[in-house]
């Protein structure tokens, strides 16, 4: 569903505080660190893991859920690399104001890119990240990397893809991030693929917690290996206390598992879905 690109549709991070309202004085607070990034999305979890106990029980559901989020999350967090370094150095910058707006300015030598992040705080604040590349990035030059419009709790990201020397990128945003958060236990993260004319445009990836639940779900638009079926959903839901969960495959199948002190043994699912035991 995400295409990878050097600077494209690998941009998925941005890190910073809570949106707070101040003076024009105080350069504006960013959003904060999950609004992009599904790293730290369970952080503080008490002891919910997806893993299986080993004992002899058959515990093939946990196990094929657990591969599941492993590789989604593994595959999220290879995109953010390189647009997570770039941030954080651009942001340890102290930022200098031109009227409305704040830039932040950082060059990374040995990636031979320069970076810049502007900010302008109104209803809303908007933020631009543009980049300048020298050597095999010499192509990219003053790019929109990507741009965001965020409130207190809630929040946008619509990123560019720069393409390659010899293919460019469309001119219109590749990837959309919704984000929202009322506190660390109520927070949605979902990613949308939005590049024109693509045959995945429409698919979405969402990490969600909802108290002690925590879920992944994949919307696929059109199924199937050449993109020519209808759409499928594949969910991934557990409870970050006990370790149950359950899995619903493309098919509409529901597989469950027991908590993590029955070893989280296969189970048949509980009729109307959660709570699980």
């Amino acid at each position: 569903m995400i295409r990878n690109r050097t600077l494209g549709v690998a941009v998925l991070t941005c890190y910073g505080l809570t949106i707070v309202a101040g003076c024009g004085k105080e350069a504006p607070a960013l959003p904060p660190n999950d609004s992009m990034d599904f790293t730290n999305f369970e952080k503080g979890k008490p002891n919910g893991a997806l893993a299986a106990a080993d004992q002899a029980v058959s515990t093939a559901n946990v196990e094929l859920a657990a591969a599941s989020v492993g590789f989604v999350a593994l595959a999220v967090n290879l995109y953010l690399a390189m647009p997570r370094l770039i941030f954080w150095g651009v942001v340890s910058e102290k930022p200098t104001k031109d009227g409305d707006t704040w830039r932040w300015q950082h060059a990374f030598p040995l990636m031979g890119v320069d970076a810049t992040l502007s900010g302008t705080r109104g209803a809303s604040l908007e933020l631009q990240m543009r980049v300048t590349g020298s050597r095999d990035m010499s192509y990219v030059q003053d790019f929109l990397w990507y741009t965001g419009s965020h409130q207190a709790n809630n929040g946008r990201w619509e990123l560019y893809d720069p393409g390659t020397p010899t293919e460019p990128g469309p001119a219109e945003p590749v990837l959309g991030i919704d984000w929202a958060k009322d506190s660390d236990t109520q927070k949605s993260l979902v990613f949308t693929n939005i590049r024109p004319q693509s045959l995945k445009n429409g698919d979405t990836l969402t990490f969600e917690r909802d108290g002690t639940i925590a879920s992944m779900s994949i919307h696929d638009a059109l199924s199937g290996q050449n993109d020519d079926g209808a759409a499928t959903d594949f969910t991934v839901a557990w409870n970050l206390d006990n370790g149950a969960g359950r899995l619903t495959r493309i098919t509409g199948e529901d597989l469950c598992w027991d908590t993590m002190t029955a070893g989280q043994a296969d189970i048949p699912c509980p009729a109307g879905g959660w709570p699980l035991p």
